[in-house]
């Protein structure tokens, strides 16, 4: 898979939707263990993308973990743990690409 031509016809919809898609948008959740497994398989191929990945990655990770602080300002019943799984499968992921 870490062909230049395929990872160009692959990973430009996925960062796309990933664009797209708000933090709080469940329909993350397929796209975070997609992007996991496409980190993964191409390897030095995904260096490209993986800065800013990572990035949100971590801010979905903190947004979570300050949820039950903030979650007395608002309407919040407290973190989204499956958030958090997620992003650090994805994190995870990086690392091991």
């Amino acid at each position: 898979l870490c062909k230049p031509e395929l990872v160009q016809m692959l990973m430009p919809p996925l960062i796309a939707k990933w664009n797209e898609l708000d933090d709080s948008d469940r329909a993350l959740f397929p796209l975070l263990e997609c992007l996991t497994s496409i980190s993964q398989a191409l390897g030095p191929g995904f260096l490209d993308y993986t800065e800013s990945v990572f990035a949100r990655c971590l801010r979905f990770i903190e947004r979570n973990l300050h949820a039950p602080t903030d979650a007395a300002e608002t309407t919040l019943d407290g973190p989204d743990g499956e958030f958090v799984v997620c992003a650090l499968d994805l994190t995870s992921g990086l690392c091991e690409a």
